[in-house]
């Protein structure tokens, strides 16, 4: 998978390697990176759909899964977990906040 086949904004199954698929969402794409928000539905089998507004982070205390509002992974990281097109949604302001933090500190990246 190279830069050009993903979307910003694009909503993707993902495999998790525990024989559940999850949900990314592009937020932002450079040189680096793939930054993605990862949310914390699971699936048995990989979805063909998705409504986004079913879509949620959780919270850690809850003591169920979690997502993760901005991770930063390189473009080889993203392409191991198999990721596959779904849908496309806008990107909002709310969700850029991790990514905007990242950015003004120079983060790094998972690999």
């Amino acid at each position: 998978m190279n830069k050009t086949e993903l979307s910003i904004g694009g909503l993707y199954s993902i495999d998790n390697g525990d024989g559940s698929f999850g949900i990314a969402k592009i937020l932002a794409l450079d040189e680096t990176a793939v930054h993605i928000r990862l949310y914390k539905n699971k699936f048995s089998s990989r979805p063909q759909t998705i409504e986004p507004d079913t879509l949620s982070l959780g919270g850690i205390s809850s003591g169920e899964s979690f997502g993760i509002g901005h991770m930063p992974l390189s473009q080889e990281g993203f392409a191991n977990w198999q990721p596959v097109f779904i849908s496309q949604s806008p990107v909002t302001e709310e969700e850029l906040v991790g990514y905007n933090l990242w950015k003004e500190d120079s983060g790094g990246i998972w690999q």
